[in-house]
């Protein structure tokens, strides 16, 4: 799957969630805030939050 993270585009395989995405880049959960698309993940949704193909995440 293809997915936009901070501008630059990322091909993925498998199911992401926000979580992982977070632990993937070493960014600490409680310190990050995410926009996906167009709307913010509130944290405690982070990791049930699945990423999906052509999700633009910022």
């Amino acid at each position: 799957m293809a997915i936009t993270v901070n501008g630059e585009k990322k091909e993925l395989i498998g199911k992401l969630t926000v979580a992982k995405l977070l632990e993937a880049h070493q960014l600490r959960p409680e310190l990050t805030v995410v926009q996906l698309n167009e709307g913010i993940v509130p944290k405690g949704e982070y990791a049930g939050q699945l990423i999906s193909d052509g999700d633009r995440i910022d």
